[in-house]
């Protein structure tokens, strides 16, 4: 279990568990490529508190993806951008996943 910074849990537990998935993530880069584990990465950095680092790593997965990304990923980014405090950025990002993902259409095509 990592802390995600709601501060329900204490430092040592928290720093304890950093170490483990520390641990663990380095364990995995030596057994499989970091772009097979893209998700466990983002969350890893944004773990330690590196937004900017978890955003540069998803929006690298995003361009070597093919076809228009899954709105999961985009929402993700969106949540990496306003954890930066980037507010122009967020709107931004908000209005180009309306255009991609509008409400107006049936439930197929909007819950991509």
């Amino acid at each position: 279990v990592v802390d995600t910074g709601d501060g329900a849990g204490d430092g040592a537990d928290s720093k304890a568990a950093l170490e483990a998935l520390d641990a663990a993530v380095a364990a995995l880069h030596r057994w499989a490529a970091k772009e097979e584990h893209w998700k466990l990465l983002v969350a890893w950095h944004r773990a330690h508190g590196y937004a900017a680092t978890a955003l540069a790593a998803l929006d690298e997965h995003l361009a070597k993806e093919k076809g228009p990304p899954p709105k999961e990923k985009l929402e993700l980014r969106l949540e990496l951008l306003r954890e930066l405090g980037w507010q122009h950025w967020v709107d931004n990002a908000k209005a180009l996943l309306l255009l991609k993902y509008p409400q107006s259409y049936p439930p197929p095509f909007n819950s991509v």
